[in-house]
């Protein structure tokens, strides 16, 4: 409700400071830009599933285990800050 609310306002605000004669180019321009950002995003979804598609990712069933058991088990700990 918020993003249909504050659409309208920001349309109504963008028609009152525009002048008549650049409404239409200032509609279409906004539009272009807007419309153009949703294609762009759309394309890096789809780069994200073929990313993902591409890696051992998507065979995984299990978890793999944290590196810090065997750190443990080695009696090594993790560095301090130098005071």
């Amino acid at each position: 409700m918020g993003v249909a609310l504050s659409g309208a306002v920001a349309t109504s605000v963008r028609q009152a400071v525009t002048p008549p004669t650049m409404l239409g180019r200032m509609t279409a321009t906004y539009r272009t830009i807007s419309f153009g950002f949703v294609a762009v995003g759309a394309g890096g979804l789809v780069t994200t599933v073929i990313w993902v598609a591409a890696t051992p990712l998507r065979h995984m069933r299990e978890v793999p285990q944290a590196a810090s058991s065997s750190v443990a088990a080695e009696g090594l700990t993790e560095p301090s800050s130098a005071a």
